[in-house]
């Protein structure tokens, strides 16, 4: 539980996702999408509107890169970004 003492539930320091063709491995702060099912639903939503001809594909706010990572094979180039 997040708050000003952080209570850890687990010994695993890493959540371990897989999602579509996607293995996220991300810490318990790090922002994911909360449902896996919606979250494939999603991606694979995004990979459908990306253009054949896409050269590179910036995902901002990407929080662990998984809409990044899922659409990477799709173009040439794909940045992370995290503000």
């Amino acid at each position: 539980i997040e708050g000003e003492e952080e209570i850890i539930f687990s010994e695993d320091s890493f959540i371990n996702e897989n999602l579509n063709t996607v293995e996220l491995l991300s810490t318990p702060k790090a922002f994911t999408q909360v449902t896996p099912e919606v979250a494939q639903k999603l991606y694979a939503t995004v990979a459908e509107w990306i253009p054949t001809t896409t050269e590179r594909i910036a995902d901002i706010f990407c929080g662990v890169g998984a809409f990044g990572i899922s659409i990477a094979k799709l173009c040439n180039m794909t940045n992370c970004i995290i503000l």
